[in-house]
């Protein structure tokens, strides 16, 4: 079990989870915080920048396409989004 420092925020990660499962069409279960946000997840730029988008609107925080760029992992990019609440 990690520490709280190694894993995402329930609550954003889990926000995460379900938007990329709706707008993707992929099972919940096969979206982990190791998974790579831009070869599994969302391979489209575009997807990526709405997602983005949501997670402003969602969240009251703006995250800038080439910090999402610079991420790997969708567990990251939950930290990032944390990070900036």
């Amino acid at each position: 079990m990690g520490s709280e420092s190694d894993s995402p925020s329930s609550e954003v990660f889990d926000w995460l989870r379900c938007q990329i499962a709706e707008r993707r069409q992929i099972r919940l279960d096969l979206i982990q915080p190791d998974s790579s946000l831009s070869e599994e997840l969302i391979p489209d730029s575009f997807e990526l920048i709405e997602l983005a988008s949501a997670v402003e609107q969602h969240f009251g925080v703006r995250v800038d396409f080439e910090e999402v760029a610079d991420v790997d992992t969708l567990g990251e990019f939950s930290k990032l989004i944390e990070s900036k609440r």
